[in-house]
């Protein structure tokens, strides 16, 4: 009989362990977890852009590990359009969920993408906020940026990362949409812990393997930008 590796079964698209999550600890890092939905929490009032929608019951790994688990560092990202005259962005929230354990994530990173095809390019300078506190209700995240994004018309990708040591709180997914909004949603595992072919990023679901549903579920808030500041454009 054709045996299978423990680290072969970790690594499949979605698993359905949920109920073994305590045995499979000592294990490497899932990519995606099934049944997992992230619960909504209210977005601030000024709402410039929302995915919180039709959220789907899957959630993807979007995770800064410990150094022991470097290689499964990855990133999850998802694309937007700005409007004439430009956003100002303080706030950032997302639904998720943790799986093999129960966080908390001390801290998120968040940065914003300029747009390069259909996936992410460059980092918007001023954009880049590597450790948030999150106000963090089971794994959904309402995340303050400070000092604000502004952004020009355009389209970009903001990325939402949990700082979480596996060995101490297990994992955090990003939950996903089953509506596609723009270009489906981008992934990227760095250091190819995974074995999928998105050393850097590509669609996440079609390119990488990971997860089942086109988007993630997030909202951006903050405020319109008059169009006469605006004096520029990017792609």
């Amino acid at each position: 009989m054709r045996e299978f590796s423990l680290f072969r079964v970790m690594c499949a698209v979605s698993l359905f362990v949920l109920g073994f999550a305590p045995a499979l600890r000592a294990a490497p890092p899932q990519r995606s977890v099934a049944g997992k939905s992230g619960v909504k929490i209210a977005a601030p009032a000024v709402v410039l852009y929302d995915q919180l929608d039709n959220a789907g019951t899957n959630s993807t790994s979007s995770q800064n590990f410990e150094t022991a688990n470097d290689a499964f560092d990855n990133e999850g990202a998802d694309d937007f359009v700005v409007p004439a005259g430009g956003w100002s962005i303080d706030n950032v929230t997302v639904l998720g969920a943790y799986f093999n354990g129960t966080g908390p994530a001390p801290t998120v990173h968040v940065n914003f993408y300029s747009n390069s095809g259909t996936l992410p390019g460059a980092a918007v300078a001023g954009c880049d906020y590597p450790a948030i506190v999150p106000a963090d209700t089971a794994g959904s995240f309402s995340l303050v940026l400070a000092p604000a994004c502004a952004l020009p018309p355009g389209t970009y990708w903001v990325s939402v990362v949990a700082n979480l040591d596996f060995s101490a709180g297990g994992q955090w997914g990003w939950t996903e949409r089953t509506v596609q909004s723009n270009s489906p949603s981008a992934w990227r595992n760095p250091g190819g812990g995974f074995g999928t072919p998105c050393t850097a990023f590509g669609a996440r679901v079609a390119t990488c393997g990971v997860g089942a549903d086109p988007d993630h579920a997030f909202s951006l808030s903050g405020a319109l930008l008059p169009v006469e500041l605006t004096g520029f454009s990017v792609d």
